[in-house]
């Protein structure tokens, strides 16, 4: 067993059979991409969980090595291991969401270009960590170099702000946040909350990520103490009502941890008046904290910057590469206006990780910065295609997708028995399905309705979007990711919900 064990080792490690396995999964994933973007495969193939659980239990195999006395020569075992190898590629590509799938329009997750992808799997390959800056030098440096270039784009003065990376925009909200409180509280960190006179609030936008509710209660400042600001009609966050809020913040002597601004809401992709927002936020002193995962990159685009215009105002911004700049998940690139800000989230010593005899690299080293210590590299699948292509090419996508929500829009819009809601600000297009029961009498076109809709598209496979509430209605949202996306695609995704409508009201 001893000798067969040594096999795999040496097999597991070996470069050829590493080549091997890399040219089995990029023709395996070439030919999966071309069945996505053809149709001839379903955006997936719905399991219950349960099913999918027992059926990935069934490839586990009690031991590889079977102490037989005849061994296997190393090319036999490579031969056996390779085909394994694609079988479970194969079999993780058939159950996997087809994101590239014209048809899949479901949450901010984008169809990403391969090469992105191609650029990120270094990551795994070199296993490139970054607690401190020598674990992992030239993927530090990537980040560094696409924080530079990616604040500038947003319009912070170059080598005048902090940045860092961080594992998803939940974390970097948190983030942001832990520095706005080491700003306005510093002894909290410390000695908690008990020395205050009174509990802080974090005011936020009424339809702010969920994200936010969780980084209050992870602070310890409770989701009670969150005021949310009522939005408007095109759940903008109202700036009377939040400079109202404030004054009677400031006249009750209530301290106020930060404002959280959204650029890009999950519900419908509403985009805050940033500079309006601004403006109030400095007229009381408060940090203004906007989470613009979702809308920031727009900053890339000459046609539709303008949406977030003032976003440079902010004290701290969220914009996550792994959305609207179609980089693989997750990557979540968090800047603050003033760069001493990025070292005072968290407040600790490890001597055992930082080398005193080297203080210049103290500011490289990611775990004085974030949450995570063996944080993974995620920037370099950014840095490459930016490095081939130019900012342009997030521009270009950028644009695209946009274009392709807003014709969509205008489809649903001139369509009998669809109700749109609004223009959409960004690629997230919100409608509702109405179906005339006839003689019956009456429709279809209640909550559980829309829901029944979307439950039926993704069981069968044939679409995939989400949904969302606003004012207590229920509304399919289609969230367009994939920039290759034609009108053809778009005709059969009405087409495929109107029978999706059609079917269910024949069941109720």
């Amino acid at each position: 067993m001893k000798r067969e064990a040594e096999d795999w080792i040496q097999l597991c490690y070996d470069p050829r059979f590493a080549q091997r396995c890399g040219e089995k999964l990029t023709k395996l994933f070439a030919e999966h991409l071309e069945r996505l973007q053809t149709k001839e495969k379903d955006v997936q193939d719905w399991v219950t969980p349960s099913a999918n659980v027992a059926h990935a239990s069934k490839f586990f195999v009690k031991s590889s090595f079977n102490g037989s006395e005849t061994q296997q020569s190393l090319t036999d075992l490579s031969g056996h291991c390779l085909a394994k190898f694609a079988e479970l590629v194969a079999l993780c590509l058939e159950k996997s969401q087809g994101l590239h799938h014209p048809l899949c329009a479901g949450h901010q997750v984008p169809a990403v270009p391969p090469l992105a992808a191609w650029f990120d799997a270094l990551t795994s390959l070199t296993n490139q960590v970054q607690g401190v800056y020598e674990m992992g030098p030239w993927s530090v440096s990537v980040e560094r170099a696409m924080l530079n270039a990616v604040g500038e784009e947003i319009g912070f003065t170059a080598g005048e702000f902090g940045s860092l990376v961080t594992s998803g925009g939940s974390l970097a909200n948190l983030t942001a946040l832990l520095a706005a409180r080491k700003s306005r509280f510093p002894e909290v960190w410390r000695q908690g909350f008990s020395g205050l006179n009174a509990a802080p609030v974090v005011v936020v936008h009424q339809d702010a990520h969920y994200c936010i509710d969780r980084a209050v209660g992870v602070m310890g400042i409770g989701t009670e103490h969150l005021v949310r600001v009522p939005v408007d009609e095109q759940r903008r966050m109202k700036v009377p009502c939040l400079e109202e809020i404030l004054l009677d913040l400031k006249r009750r002597k209530v301290p106020v941890l930060a404002v959280v601004s959204v650029a890009g809401s999950t519900a419908c992709g509403a985009f805050d008046s940033l500079r309006d927002v601004s403006r109030v936020c400095r007229k009381f002193d408060v940090w203004l904290h906007v989470d613009a995962a979702h809308g920031g990159g727009l900053k890339f685009s000459k046609r539709y910057k303008d949406r977030v215009d003032g976003l440079e105002l902010a004290d701290s911004v969220v914009v996550d590469a792994h959305k609207m700049l179609f980089v693989p998940a997750v990557c979540a690139l968090l800047f603050f206006k003033d760069p001493s800000h990025q070292f005072i989230a968290f407040d600790q010593e490890a001597p055992y990780l930082f080398d005193p005899s080297e203080p210049s690299l103290a500011s490289y080293d990611n775990a004085v910065v974030t949450l995570e210590c063996t944080k993974r590299a995620s920037a370099i699948g950014m840095w490459g295609v930016w490095s081939i292509f130019g900012p342009q090419f997030f521009e270009a996508m950028i644009d695209r997708v946009l274009e392709i929500a807003r014709q969509f829009y205008l489809m649903l819009n001139d369509t009998e028995g669809i109700e749109v809601w609004g223009e959409p600000s960004c690629n997230i297009v919100l409608f509702r399905c109405i179906v005339d029961q006839g003689s019956s009498g009456g429709f279809s076109d209640g909550n559980d309705f829309q829901l029944l809709i979307r439950r039926r598209l993704l069981e069968t496979g044939v679409g995939y979007l989400t949904q969302t509430k606003l004012n207590d209605k229920i509304y399919l949202r289609a969230t367009i990711m994939n920039p290759m996306i034609i009108q053809e695609d778009l005709l059969q995704m009405l087409h495929e919900v109107r029978c999706a409508a059609t079917a269910v009201a024949a069941n109720q």
